[in-house]
């Protein structure tokens, strides 16, 4: 997706000031509840902090995060999705809930194109193949040579089955016809730990979390797969350029609200989070975390979730990918 800085021209006009609708008390004029599908640190957990903060210091109330990890956080889009549509409550989510699960949960709690308004995309994150520092494997040419020839004795870690790094696996093995073996982990922490360990010889994950221990020398990238090269790993070729034109899979993170909440607040809301995204606190630390930040219009953050609700999902019904 092109990288795209955007504030709605009606945010110059907006000014810090109480806003009301209707008569009715003035909004916001109590904290916000904010619910995130996984635990503290991780980065969508990161990713709330650090815009939630910024829209503190314009709103003038308090964002409380709610964690509620779990079943690849669906549980927190189903709270969410609960709850009152009065802009005190939002979601801060990532593809998994959203995307994933609809093709992966025969009775999901909730519909996530018809129960959630789409406020913006916050950021998005490319992911990188890696192998351990000692792999003999150097480069993704390398890997692919390796992957055809051994087959299904090679495994492939991810932080569990339908995550967004197990499904870009299984878009490689697609493009590239590979027969590699899924192994998935309770996390990507223990995953990367097999990794570094030799257990493991392979896998995709985050550049947030694979950035300290490439800067470490622990393990090794051999492509990332944004449609571009990333300024952090200026030397390291993407799946794209490697010869597979057109591959691209990011993950990335949004902010919702219930269906039914009021436009004007859906407006506001939009605004405020549109202009933290771009401050310069927020920049540095979404920087520090090898993240981009990319506010988006509010057609194009429901347009987005619809052409990813697809993609994903072809990829786990042509995977026949099951809930690990």
């Amino acid at each position: 997706m092109k990288r795209r800085e955007f504030i709605s021209s009606s945010a110059l006009a907006l000014a810090p000031m109480p806003f009301a609708s209707h008569g009715a008390d003035p909004y916001p004029n109590r904290s916000i509840r904010t619910f995130v599908g996984f635990p503290p640190g991780n980065s969508s957990d990161v990713v709330a902090r650090i815009v939630t903060d910024e829209m503190r210091k314009s709103m003038g109330q308090t964002f409380i995060i709610e964690n509620r990890p779990g079943a690849s956080g669906t549980l927190a889009a189903e709270a969410a999705a609960r709850s009152t549509p009065d802009g005190y409550s939002i979601l801060v989510s990532s593809a998994g809930p959203l995307c994933v699960a609809p093709s992966m949960y025969p009775k999901l709690g909730y519909d996530p194109l018809k129960d959630f308004i789409p406020i913006t995309l916050t950021n998005t994150i490319s992911l990188a193949l890696v192998v351990s520092a000692s792999s003999p494997i150097k480069t993704f040419a390398e890997f692919l040579e390796s992957a055809k020839s051994t087959g299904p004795a090679l495994a492939y870690a991810s932080s569990g089955s339908g995550i967004t790094n197990h499904l870009v696996m299984e878009m490689l093995k697609s493009a590239a016809k590979l027969n590699v073996t899924h192994i998935p982990y309770k996390g990507s922490a223990a995953a990367v730990t097999d990794l570094i360990g030799g257990s493991i010889p392979v896998m995709f994950d985050t550049t947030p979390a694979l950035l300290p221990l490439i800067r470490g020398g622990k393990i090794r990238p051999l492509a990332v797969t944004s449609a571009k090269r990333l300024a952090e790993l200026p030397s390291i070729p993407t799946i794209a350029e490697s010869g597979f034109p057109g591959f691209e899979a990011i993950a990335w993170n949004v902010i919702l609200v219930p269906q039914g909440t009021p436009s004007a607040i859906v407006d506001r809301l939009h605004i405020e989070a549109s202009k933290a995204l771009l401050t310069p606190e927020a920049r540095a630390g979404f920087q520090k975390l090898g993240l981009i930040p990319n506010p988006t219009p509010l057609a194009e953050t429901q347009a987005w979730l619809i052409t990813e609700t697809e993609k994903w999902g072809r990829i786990v019904r042509e995977g026949r990918i099951v809930p690990g």
